[in-house]
């Protein structure tokens, strides 16, 4: 619902999918049929729909929009994001870019954000989160793929965004409990 929700809306979303038999991922895909926009990612290997490596399909399908630029985001599917959680990563790039930075591979991240765990909500500081955004050149896409969530700002510069709005809410429940 909160990708539904953003405005801006992305030009795409790649939802990934290791299990298509389960009835849930059957339901959820017919309930997002109706948005062009959205497509679908399979990666499991061997599976007849499996897309391949997903870098490869993101700068294939950013090339044919005619886009010099791909700005992605990883997430999980139990977290949210701020309606304006777009809006916000293009202000930061147009800033960098007013202010003479280079159009380069870096990472963009909302250190604040929202915890919700145990039926409690509260403001969340987090340096090291899952929802830092890869914005770099579209024939050399590589995305916030690889590896694990917190090594994407060690592979690149980093780039804080500081806003006034939450712009994510991390769900904590017991399965991400250690």
């Amino acid at each position: 619902p909160s990708v539904l929700a953003l405005t801006p809306r992305p030009d795409a979303w790649f939802v990934a999918f290791g299990d298509v038999e389960s009835w849930y991922v059957q339901a959820l895909l017919e309930r997002l049929r109706p948005y062009p926009w959205i497509k679908p990612y399979f990666r499991e290997k061997g599976h007849p729909d499996d897309a391949g490596p997903l870098p490869a399909l993101l700068n294939v399908y950013v090339q044919s929009l005619g886009k010099a630029y791909l700005c992605s985001t990883r997430f999980d599917s139990d977290d949210s994001l701020h309606s304006q959680f777009v809006g916000g990563l293009d202000r930061a790039i147009s800033h960098l870019r007013e202010n003479g930075f280079e159009d380069e591979r870096r990472c963009l991240n909302f250190p604040y954000g929202l915890l919700q765990s145990a039926g409690e909500l509260s403001v969340f500081l987090r340096k090291n989160n899952m929802f830092e955004s890869v914005f770099e050149p579209a024939d050399q896409v590589q995305g916030p793929y690889q590896g694990s969530h917190d090594e994407i700002r060690d592979r690149m510069p980093l780039v804080e965004v500081m806003t006034n709005l939450p712009m994510w809410i991390y769900h904590r429940h017991e399965d991400t409990l250690e």
